[in-house]
């Protein structure tokens, strides 16, 4: 059985603990009874020196195995001179007879891979029956290791209780695998470990390997079921060190081996193979070290908060315009896939040698489906070994083939590929061939996100389009983007062949109508996988983008029709959701330019359909009705003046249309004088801005206001995923601003407003609500009561909103979850709009911010006219058009700047 940790000379520090330890043999010296206070007292000192040598060993840069081998020889010496003490305890007051007993150490203890702060796990090996030695001595034991804050993990059994109850439980024969001598009766370990290779490690192997792998799949879907999570678990998430442990496992099954070094004897893996996962494998171990320290605990999930001191305690620096912490996790992911892509390699060869069919079988199972290629118990593999030698072109024809017959590669075909790598070059990127089967993959759209993320994974993608490949892994550091720039990329394609496909089931009707009216897909699919490819090059990310998207679409031999429309599409990206989301959409001024930009209704339906495959593939949770009706909304107007050709519409005779179709809407029920009087009294913004049916509706709550201190409608919105209710009452400073502050008491979300204003005084706003958990309409009809309710006491009088607002703030769920900390961003346009001042404010969201910041513009003298509210994953993005009090945009640098300066101040409170 394996013994201690690689015994190299100990460094000066581990040698003064090891001679401190033995402090701990005077302590039986010094009296007949078992001094258990005394030795728990030493032993804290002890663990406390261990745990300062593993932290300096860290903060020296001394390598991670170096860190374990100590760590574990400083155990293994604890855990045998507790042995020695608890025995000799034992024999001064029984007879000596022949007594046996052995630790065996266990999991990370065993495999000599211990954090600073892991679990100890160990096994008690007697030979018969529990007796009254056995007993006294692990009692002794693990009172002390308990009582001196160590965790730890123990069982107590006989080499036969080992074997049987491996044969039922997976975790048991598991642990077993990983089992080392650590102190006692070597002989008795020695019987174990040949009963484990004789009757827990070669017995029922396919078993054992079926049941490891779905133990696997389950985990990683536990932990995100991908490697691109904003905080990756470094243990047990996918591409983690339980993707190495689970490989291990397999092999040491299947090959009977102690290391992975041992397969280089047997020929599984190669020196540079092997060198490529223990370079990955020390990393990961690196980043648990230094997770745990800095954690003062065992803590194995990357948070945010540990992001940014990982990457200063790594010495990583600001690279351009990539944040030290981003270049950490850009690392981390690059090492979880290779982690991920080494274990699945050992996995399957393993599995390939356990499931092997017969010769005869498997010849009749093959068939050759391309010159070189042929199909081999359901997998694509190699018909000739020297193929990518011979042509290099043909590692982009083996996706194709894939695509074509639905199937996976073969390991041995994935491992030509990475040997092949570097015959992706220059001239292969620019051979007809490649780009045309490249296209052709695109085209076929079967199967095409699978055969992307192979390609991807595979590392092809990046060599054959190095553009691509800058930022694969790259990470996206916000409160948003769960996936890094490379995965976001392909799952935008991916949404859109679910959404033509018919995954969605009947939603996003107009999206699916549009995307099967093209006349061809692949100029849209390529805007999704190179709309973020200049990313981290500079501020306007979309500028650089374009560019690099002219040169790949021309390197592919597209048409140039086809390199303007994909450089246009990455070009304006960002456009049509910022205008959607953020800006005010009845501004004719906004539709025209959107119209101007896109000049046809393809590009327009193209540049659509890409902003709901960007929004969508950002996370799964951040797409919502309200967003997509906005988007749908945006488009069929630009659509309609696109058709019309009319940019510069008759506002008057539109305003006339909508009344006349109002008046026969509420006929007989408002009387014609009072529909003259709101006519006459309303300003024109209110006309633009809604339809005759909401108007109308408006009509009535404003009809029924009288000498009312407010009217009000509650309607939901299940189509649009929020809750409208509009609020008509006498105008008076502040009004959204109370409102606001009403909703933050009863924790509701404002996601929009618009703010309209008679020329005789009276207020009528529209408001759209969302409840801030579902993001959906509010539908409980207390809560509508209570809302109610305090509104009318705020707008009576009864009580002021900030005391309302301070005795009912709920606690904030936003809080419990951790996400990047940016500075808030507060930026004001003068230019988006010809009579409103924009405010634009990015910051950290918290409960009642809406109200702090509206309350704020109130006492800066400022008319809030209409706002966008989006609150997702602890973040807010609002904006606000504001005028003074003269009714007039704000043009004085002063005032400017002293808006911003309060608006940051509140945000910062």
């Amino acid at each position: 059985m394996p013994t201690d940790a690689r015994a190299d000379e100990a460094p000066l520090e581990e040698r003064e603990a090891l001679a401190e330890l033995a402090g701990l043999e005077e302590v039986r010296e010094e009296g007949s009874a078992w001094a258990h206070a005394d030795i728990v007292a030493r032993t804290k000192a002890f663990l406390a020196r261990k745990h300062e040598i593993l932290e300096h060993m860290q903060r020296d840069g001394d390598s991670s195995r170096s860190l374990m081998d100590v760590h574990t020889r400083l155990l293994d010496a604890l855990l045998q001179t507790l042995f020695r003490l608890a025995e000799a305890d034992f024999y001064a007051r029984y007879t000596h007879l022949d007594h046996r007993l052995a630790i065996v150490a266990q999991g990370g203890y065993g495999r000599c891979e211990m954090a600073p702060y892991s679990d100890v796990d160990i096994l008690f090996l007697h030979p018969y029956k529990v007796d009254s030695y056995v007993e006294s001595v692990t009692e002794r034991i693990l009172l002390v290791l308990w009582d001196s804050g160590v965790q730890v993990g123990s069982a107590v059994r006989t080499v036969a209780d080992c074997v049987r109850l491996s044969a039922n439980d997976l975790m048991a024969r598991t642990a077993l695998m990983d089992t080392r001598y650590v102190a006692g009766d070597r002989p008795l370990a020695d019987e174990l470990h040949a009963r484990i290779l004789r009757d827990v490690v070669g017995r029922n192997v396919q078993v054992f390997v079926r049941e490891k792998l779905r133990e696997s799949q389950r985990r990683h879907e536990k932990h995100g079921a991908s490697i691109f999570v904003l905080e990756p678990n470094v243990k047990d998430g996918l591409g983690g060190l339980r993707d190495f442990h689970t490989a291990l496992w397999i092999v040491k099954a299947v090959y009977k081996v102690e290391r992975l070094r041992d397969l280089l004897a047997k020929g599984v893996v190669t020196e540079k193979e092997l060198e490529d996962f223990e370079r990955s494998i020390e990393f990961m171990w690196r980043v648990r070290n230094e997770l745990h320290l800095l954690s003062d605990r065992k803590n194995d999930q990357i948070q945010f908060e540990y992001q940014e001191r990982i990457a200063a305690d790594f010495r990583y620096r600001t690279n351009g315009r990539q944040q030290p912490e981003e270049r950490f996790m850009q690392h981390y992911y690059l090492h979880a896939r290779n982690v991920l892509q080494c274990a699945t390699m050992l996995i399957e060869r393993a599995t390939a040698l356990t499931g092997r069919i017969r010769p005869m079988v498997a010849r009749l199972r093959q068939r050759v489906v391309a010159p070189g290629f042929k199909i081999y118990e359901g997998q694509l593999a190699l018909d000739a070994p020297d193929l990518f030698d011979q042509r290099p072109e043909a590692m982009m024809e083996a996706f194709e083939l894939a695509q074509k017959h639905g199937v996976e590669f073969a390991a041995s075909l994935r491992d030509r590929i990475r040997e092949h790598m570097r015959r992706i070059d220059r001239r292969f990127r620019n051979a007809p061939e490649v780009n045309q089967i490249f296209l052709r993959i695109l085209e076929r759209r079967k199967d095409l996100p699978r055969i992307l993320y192979r390609m991807n994974d595979t590392r092809v993608l990046g060599r054959y389009i190095p553009e691509f490949g800058r930022v694969v892994c790259k990470v996206q550091r916000d409160a948003f983007h769960v996936y890094t720039v490379d995965v976001h990329s392909l799952k935008a394609i991916e949404e859109l062949v679910n959404l033509e496909d018919g995954v969605y089931e009947g939603r996003y009707t107009t999206f699916r109508d549009q995307l099967r009216k093209l006349p061809t897909r692949r100029e849209l699919y390529l805007a999704c996988l190179l709309h973020d490819v200049g990313k981290g090059q500079g501020k306007d990310h979309h500028l650089h983008g374009k560019a690099q998207a002219i040169e790949v679409c021309s390197r592919m031999g597209l048409p140039p029709e086809e390199v303007d429309r994909v450089a246009f599409l990455v070009e304006n990206h960002l456009l049509m959701v910022h205008y959607a989301l953020r800006r005010d959409m009845n501004d004719f001024r906004l539709v025209a330019d959107l119209a101007h930009r896109c000049d046809d209704p393809q590009n327009l339906a193209l540049l659509f359909l890409l902003s709901f495959a960007d929004v969508r593939a950002v996370a799964p949770d951040i797409w919502t009705n309200w967003k997509g009706g906005l988007l749908e909304l945006l488009y069929h107007r630009t659509h309609d003046m696109l058709e019309r050709g009319d940019f510069e519409p008759d506002e008057t005779e539109h305003i006339l249309d909508k009344q006349r179709r109002v008046r026969e809407i509420v006929a007989g029920k408002i009387p014609e004088e009072q529909l003259d009087r709101f006519f006459k009294n309303m300003v024109n913004r209110f006309f633009l801005s809604l339809g005759p049916r909401r108007i109308s509706r408006c009509i009535r709550i404003w009809n029924k206001l009288e000498n009312k201190a407010f009217t009000y409608d509650v309607k939901q919105q299940h189509k649009s995923g929020a809750t409208t209710f509009i609020v008509c009452a006498p105008d008076s400073k502040g009004l959204f601003s109370k409102i606001a502050g009403v909703m933050a008491a009863n924790n509701a979300n404002i996601v929009s407003a618009s703010i309209f204003t008679t020329l005789d005084g009276t207020a009528l706003d529209i408001y759209q609500v969302s409840d801030p958990v579902t993001m959906g309409p509010i539908t409980d009809g207390a809560k509508w009561k209570a809302i109610v309710e305090d509104l009318r006491r705020v707008l009576m009088g009864e009580e002021s909103v900030e005391a309302l607002v301070a005795r009912r703030r709920p606690p904030s769920k936003l809080l419990a979850r951790r996400i990047p900390r940016r500075p808030p961003q507060v930026e004001i346009d003068n230019e988006a709009s010809d009579f409103y001042t924009v405010i634009d404010i990015d910051a950290q969201d918290r409960v009642g911010l809406l109200y702090d910041i509206t309350h704020a513009l109130v006492e800066l003298d400022l008319g809030i006219f209409i706002s966008r509210i989006m609150t997702r994953r602890g973040k807010v993005d609002d904006v606000f058009y504001v005028k003074n009090s003269e009714g007039r945009k704000i043009e004085d640098p002063e005032q400017l700047a002293e808006i911003r300066r309060r608006v940051l101040e509140v945000i910062r409170t």
